[in-house]
Formats: C-alpha cells, structure tokens, sequence
C-alpha cells in the first residue's frame, strides 16, 4: 500500500524526532483536508494508525491518543489530544524515509 503525501511527511519528520532529534509532530504542521477542528483530529489520528498498522511507526495507543468528542462518522474515532513524544520510527520507516530521501520520492 502506497502512503499518502500527509502519511510521508508524518513518517519524515517522526525520522527527524526519534533520529536527528529535532521538533516533536504536531498536528498543526500538517495542510490537512478537513476544515473543522474536530474532523482535523480524527484524519490526523487515522493517519497516525494507518503508519502504525503497516509497521512503519509504533506507539502505545493510550499513552499517545487521548479520546474526546463524539465519534467521526468518517474516520470513526474520537480523540483529542495527541501525545506524540512516544511515537517511534520502525526499522521499516527508517528504510522508507532513507529511500525516498535517495530517490526524492517525497
């Protein structure tokens, strides 16, 4: 499965957090597609998940995703906050942002 651009630069810049030590991911650096709030914490967490679920990040859920709200009908979840100092870089990721970085695939 191809990653999105937004999946990629998530990807890239938890490289540049765990690796090269530099700022933590934050939601609001990110041109997402939704433009409510709400909607904006849902597709920033579905992107976070869907990087965990192929392996190339990994993170303890409850530690990272804070739940609130009601439930996108979208994305169906419903969190908050995000905590994403304890978000991780698989090896898989690291080969990710290293090939790409060689092939300016991103």
């Amino acid at each position: 499965m191809e990653l999105n651009l937004i999946e990629k630069q998530i990807l890239i810049d938890t490289y540049e957090f765990n690796i090269n030590h530099k700022e933590t991911i934050k939601r609001i650096n990110y041109e997402l597609l939704e433009t409510d709030n709400h909607e904006k914490d849902q597709e920033f967490a579905s992107y976070l998940l869907n990087l965990k679920r192929l392996k190339y990040i990994e993170f303890d859920e409850k530690a990272t995703l804070t739940p609130g709200g009601q439930t996108s009908l979208k994305y169906d979840t419903r969190y908050s906050m995000f905590w994403t100092e304890s978000i991780h870089i698989k090896e898989k990721g690291i080969e990710f942002v290293k090939e790409a970085s060689k092939s300016e695939k991103i």
